[in-house]
């Protein structure tokens, strides 16, 4: 082997790379260079070999640092000037490509408002930040009656940040924000820094708050009108998303979402929207949410907080009864990525009666709808994907087929969950509520003539008529009980209905039903159903009727 010459100390032994003759002259060429390089390694001091290999190790950690921080190689600087027609109303599925269309893989960072959170958030995953925004009030030195002040981060006795400095460190972050309002006050002035960089915002802003007060709760809530009015008409570029305060008592109710309803539909709001709900609430309350956000055009956003009860059996409910697409999830991180891990795996966490109780759904295609349109204003009929909602006496539901039934044919089956709730002030009457028609004739609209009628009303009652039977059969279940689970059967001359009851009708979907009533009748010999058809209908304006995962077996 050939010797090398250095001036100084000298190097030692050079170590022998052995060259195998087969190899190509690339090969021979590669090895002669890794000779040269490492004895020069040798040759070099030891003090500046340690400064090298320290230089190399810090090198290393900053490039980490920096494509961790901007998601990749290009500043998040570019990024956003890359995309310089996204407004404030995108989607949060198109801006971020790395959620492959699927809201539950939108990483949420919640609660950031203090200056420690707003940095480990921004140096997080998180592509959503969420924080909450108080209006701190200063004294006016004009002296007018108009209340002069700031919004803040956190509230104001232990604000860190004005929304304008927090505002500044996040607007290039590449994340998107959701802005929750605590004080009617503070979204004005919000609205209008905003708007004075609205070249700048390109990243989604989603403008939230707590309208309407929740079961229980302690805290009230902001004017859902004005917040409405304020976010419609001076951003229509921003996206909406509005909730409840916080609930207690577990449970949204059908009144609390026919109110969020008829307080959405009283705006004529062209930007996206959100309906916020506690994660530890909605999953009592499926069919209720999921009913809301099919007759509002909305998306859903749940959300829970480190002391939230809700498990990750009841998050793969919820999704699995939303569009992927139409639903997000700002949960504690831990439970997002177990979450996120079995989103796709029912069958490992559900037997299989729950199984076939989360594919259950109301199908609209097998129900024709019908309203007199002499009353439309006073008669409307909501179809949901989950539940009908009926308002009026003369807004009805018909089953599309005309049930045949011989004598040797296995019963027929009508099953679901009605909810009468009263929509007026004035006394109800005792026979207030919705009806389920088994009837014989296929004209006119529809009556006792020629068929059997089921009745749940206002008050607790159950009853089962007929045309041609003068004496009623009548029940009364539990007085002032407004949701019964039912099944109507047909066997033979025999019509049966069975009756359960819950504790709590917010509480529908949690299983925890009581056989409350059975109901049996011996058809007269001038109605055989051997052939009818199913006809649901309220027989008065002055309640609402509801039912929820009807279907016919």
């Amino acid at each position: 082997m050939s010797q090398y010459r250095f001036k100084g100390r000298s190097p030692g032994p050079v170590p022998h790379i052995p060259l195998k003759k087969e190899e190509g002259i690339r090969d021979k060429d590669m090895n002669v260079v890794a000779r040269i390089c490492l004895v020069g390694l040798q040759n070099i001091p030891k003090p500046l070999r340690k400064y090298l290999m320290f230089q190399m190790v810090l090198g290393m950690v900053l490039i980490f640092i920096w494509y961790r921080f901007n998601h990749g190689f290009l500043p998040k600087y570019w990024k956003k000037q890359s995309n310089p027609g996204l407004r404030p109303d995108i989607s949060l599925l198109e801006y971020f490509p790395a959620a492959k269309g699927d809201g539950a893989n939108i990483q949420w960072a919640h609660g950031i408002i203090s200056k420690k959170k707003l940095w480990e958030a921004l140096n997080s995953d998180a592509m959503m930040l969420q924080t909450d925004i108080y209006f701190k009030k200063m004294e006016s030195l004009t002296g007018n009656s108009s209340v002069v002040g700031v919004p803040v981060i956190g509230h104001p006795s232990f604000s860190e940040m004005t929304f304008e400095d927090w505002f500044r460190q996040v607007k290039s972050s590449g994340k998107g924000l959701k802005l929750d309002f605590k004080d009617l006050n503070a979204v004005q002035p919000t609205i209008q820094m905003l708007q004075a960089v609205k070249e700048e915002l390109h990243l989604p802003i989603w403008l939230s708050a707590e309208i309407l007060k929740g079961h229980g709760s302690r805290v009230d809530p902001i004017d859902g009108n004005a917040f409405l009015d304020i976010c419609s008409k001076n951003m229509p570029t921003a996206a909406i998303s509005v909730g409840w305060t916080k609930n207690r008592l577990k449970g949204y109710s059908w009144q609390d979402v026919f109110q969020m309803f008829r307080l959405i539909m009283s705006h004529n709001l062209v930007q996206p929207m959100t309906i916020s709900v506690q994660g530890d609430t909605m999953r009592y309350s499926v069919p209720q949410i999921k009913w809301l956000c099919d007759m509002t055009d909305t998306d859903l956003l749940v959300w829970a907080g480190p002391q939230s009860s809700i498990t990750l059996r009841d998050l793969l409910r919820i999704r699995h009864k939303f569009r992927t697409t139409g639903a997000s999830f700002d949960i504690p991180n831990i439970l997002h990525r177990d979450f996120i891990k079995e989103k796709s795996n029912l069958a490992s966490h559900f037997n299989k009666d729950e199984m076939d109780a989360l594919l259950q759904h109301f199908n609209s295609d097998h129900w024709n709808s019908i309203l007199d349109e002499i009353t439309a204003n006073s008669n409307k009929l909501y179809l949901g994907s989950q539940a009908v909602v009926f308002k009026g006496e003369r807004s009805v539901l018909i089953w599309k087929q005309t049930i045949s039934h011989g004598p040797g044919n296995a019963a027929v089956v009508t099953t679901g969950i009605a909810h009468v709730l009263l929509d007026s002030d004035e006394p109800n009457l005792p026979e207030h509520g919705l009806e389920i028609y088994l009837q014989t004739t296929k004209e006119g609209f529809p009556n006792e003539s020629g068929g059997v009628r089921c009745l749940f009303s206002l008050n607790g009652d159950i009853v089962i008529s007929a045309s041609s039977v003068p004496i009623k059969i009548a029940k009364s279940v539990i007085q002032n009980q407004s949701c019964f689970k039912f099944a109507i059967s047909v066997s033979g001359n025999v019509l049966s209905l069975q009756v359960y009851t819950v504790s709590d009708c917010r509480r529908t979907s949690d299983g925890h039903w009581k056989d409350a009533s059975s109901l049996t009748m011996d058809l007269p010999k001038d109605i055989q159903l051997s052939s009818y058809r199913i006809v649901v209908r309220m027989n008065t304006s002055k309640v609402f009727g509801i039912l929820e995962d009807l279907r016919v077996r």
